[in-house]
């Protein structure tokens, strides 16, 4: 008796309503539509997100949890509010102006953004190590706090439009299930629209600019009001306006999107102390050169001349005749190597097609890494594929500042290995923020020794240490005898670099095997590559 009575007092309260109903005016676009559209919205705006902060911080897996992380804090927080606020004005009108507006705020989201992440540029210092912390997460934490309102509004329409849409209380499941999935179908679309479409062919700031048109003309369209529609057409307008560099460096040659990374060359005024012109590499936040090109001068003092001695470390350097380089980027090392040894047969891997072409429109990096020996695909499926093996096996897979994951461990080694000539040596650079901070290489070099039987280390510079392993011995003393009498000055030259004055900041840098292997070795379940890095850059590690 108690349950059919509640019954009836349902059915009483749903009856009252229908006696004073509310004025609602319909709407110029049906629920469903616009439903597919928003969930769209939201995840075209959450892939450009990523994009738009890449430039400054990287797409490291760190940044992918804070953004994924917070958009879902808002998504929620909308739903919440869509839900409370459709009970009490449940009112068409009322859900297509938040649409309207979130696509309003998702059109300015790039322009605001944009000075505010350029903040972030000044707070690392390459040259010390050092960094401002509030410079460092304030412009992050802002940029994402700008989704708050267009992410919490769109949030709101899911529950919204079942509110709208329920007609009777028996169908009530039916009716949010149908929406729920027409809303999950365009996030779907939302999700592969901007990687394989929007962004490649738009940029990230016009991705954004299409994202938010869509929402003003969903918007607009229910809400009956053509008149709004016309505002679109400032859209293209304030695409030119925004239409500078995403993050501005001097002297920028061109930048582009790519599927991986977002990609700048500019001048590399260092040349013009030889006489010369030459470009550079930047790839998304851009701390660190990726490839550097000076016509007519291979070494410029960047640890790409450190890879050069792997021969002398197991042999004397002279049968030399394959190289492979994983991380080719726009072929310095393959410069290098090219002059030392004129007849090697080398073999580049990149992962983007796009760093490659501008390796052979700016870098002439078809002069060093023949068209039909360069590969875009992955280093370890390139490994995988391949059934040839190399005298040397040069590892400078950097997304900057963090080494994939999965080409340190020790299963790629172990891969890696096999593709190593009798006598073959692997070689590899992996960052650090200090000097004499070499957690990371600590831990790359004990898995080095997982899988092979020597492995030796020195550090090129105050930021970069080099690894090396083989399967013959790797003797410190026995290399540098062979470099002091190596027939290419270069490597001669280097040699002496391994004596600094003992005055000179380097004193306590160089040589070989200033740090030993330590903590246990990277596999392909547990790498934390990422953490180890964050914790020395915030200084959380001792110095060793």
């Amino acid at each position: 008796m108690g349950r059919k009575k509640a019954k009836k007092t349902v059915k009483k309260q749903g009856s009252s309503s229908s006696e004073t109903p509310k004025k609602v005016t319909r709407p110029g676009l049906p629920l469903a539509p616009a439903v597919f559209c928003t969930g769209a919205g939201i995840m075209i705006v959450e892939m450009a997100a990523s994009r738009l902060i890449a430039p400054y911080y990287g797409t490291s897996i760190l940044v992918w949890t804070v953004l994924i992380g917070t958009l879902l804090i808002f998504l929620s927080t909308g739903y919440w509010l869509g839900g409370k606020l459709a009970d009490r004005r449940p009112e068409h009108g009322l859900l297509f102006r938040l649409i309207l507006l979130s696509g309003v705020a998702v059109c300015l989201l790039p322009i605001v953004a944009r000075p505010l992440l350029g903040i972030s540029v000044s707070a690392v210092n390459v040259l010390t190590g050092e960094f401002s912390a509030v410079k460092l997460v304030f412009p992050l934490l802002g940029t994402v706090l700008l989704l708050a309102f267009p992410i919490v509004a769109l949030g709101c329409v899911s529950p919204f439009a079942v509110r709208l849409a329920t007609d009777d209380l028996d169908q009530l499941g039916n009716t949010a299930g149908r929406l729920y999935a027409v809303s999950n179908l365009g996030s779907i679309l939302g999700t592969f629209l901007p990687v394989l479409a929007l962004i490649p062919w738009l940029g990230t700031r016009n991705t954004f600019f299409f994202a938010g048109g869509l929402l003003i003309a969903v918007g607009a369209l229910g809400l009956r009001r053509k008149a709004a529609l016309p505002a679109l057409v400032v859209l293209p307008l304030i695409s030119a306006w925004g239409g500078q560099s995403i993050r501005p460096v001097e002297g920028l040659v061109e930048e582009t999107e790519s599927l991986y990374h977002y990609v700048q060359v500019s001048k590399y005024f260092g040349c013009e102390k030889v006489g010369g012109e030459g470009v550079k590499l930047y790839l998304n936040e851009g701390h660190s050169m990726h490839s550097s090109y000076c016509p007519e001068v291979t070494w410029l003092n960047q640890y790409w001349d450190w890879l050069s001695i792997a021969p002398y470390l197991s042999g004397d350097g002279k049968n030399v005749e394959d190289l492979l380089i994983v991380g080719m980027a726009a072929g310095t090392v393959a410069q290098q190597y090219r002059e030392i040894y004129p007849e090697i047969r080398i073999d580049g891997v990149e992962l983007d097609g796009d760093v490659v072409e501008m390796g052979r429109k700016y870098f002439e990096l078809d002069r060093f890494v023949a068209p039909e020996h360069q590969y875009v695909m992955d280093g370890r499926s390139f490994l995988y594929r391949t059934p040839k093996r190399y005298d040397v096996i040069v590892l400078d897979a950097f997304r900057q500042p963090y080494i994939p994951f999965h080409l340190v461990t020790v299963e790629f080694f172990d891969l890696v290995r096999h593709h190593l000539k009798p006598g073959g040596v692997v070689v590899m650079n992996v960052n650090k923020v200090r000097p004499n901070q070499h957690d990371l290489s600590r831990l790359v070099l004990a898995t080095m020794g997982q899988v092979f039987e020597h492995t030796i280390s020195w550090s090129s510079d105050s930021f970069n240490d080099i690894l090396a392993a083989g399967d013959v011995p790797l003797d410190a003393e026995a290399a540098r005898e062979r470099m002091r009498v190596s027939g290419h000055p270069q490597i001669r030259r280097l040699e002496r670099r391994m004596n600094p004055p003992t005055d000179s900041k380097l004193a306590q840098v160089m040589g070989f095997n200033r740090f030993k292997a330590g903590g246990d070795p990277l596999t392909d379940d547990r790498a934390p590559v990422e953490l180890a890095w964050d914790a020395m850059f915030l200084g959380l590690t001792e110095k060793h």
